[in-house]
């Protein structure tokens, strides 16, 4: 399940400022912005709820906790699906162009490398935290302690959604 849930990520991060430029081209920042915003509230909304409402209610089963909240994931999946403009029809006999990186360019890299260890440090602190202060002997400060790493950064997200037309 872990592999699953990493692949949708690998392909998610990379694809939505994509698909953000092509279907959102004049409202490019606030269309980020609301997608970040769902990011955001998708991260903190379950890390919130999941120790003292979901677990509890579903018996304690991680495997029922994670398919409770794999629902509004499909749910929004499917919305995505559905309100994704079509690609208009190309004309006969156009090929489709295939889409690869071009690995020697630099920024390609370091933009890579700043996105990865910016995941790589916030997955780390969201995995950390639980068995830190359950080791510290404050195992009841997991849940307020991972809603105030993930609520943290609302703040910004929000200010990018109220000035993103400034900003960009």
């Amino acid at each position: 399940m872990t592999l699953v849930m990493g692949a949708g990520i690998a392909v998610s991060q990379p694809a939505f400022p994509t698909l953000t430029r092509a279907w959102f081209t004049g409202r490019v920042a606030l269309a980020t912005a609301v997608y970040s915003n769902g990011l955001l509230f998708g991260e903190m909304v379950p890390a919130s709820f999941t120790g003292p409402l979901v677990a509890p209610a579903l018996g304690g089963s991680w495997p029922l906790t994670l398919a409770f909240w794999s629902v509004p994931a499909f749910l929004g999946a499917a919305l995505l699906l559905l309100a994704a403009p079509r690609e208009p029809a190309r004309p006969a006999g156009a090929a489709r162009r295939a889409w690869l990186p071009d690995f020697r360019d630099g920024r390609m890299w370091r933009i890579g490398l700043v996105m990865g260890f910016a995941s790589a440090a916030y997955f780390g602190t969201n995995t950390f935290i639980p068995d830190f202060v359950r080791a510290t002997g404050h195992a009841g400060l997991k849940d307020a302690a991972l809603t105030s790493l993930n609520a943290s950064q609302l703040a910004a997200s929000l200010v990018v959604l109220a000035l993103g037309h400034r900003i960009v």
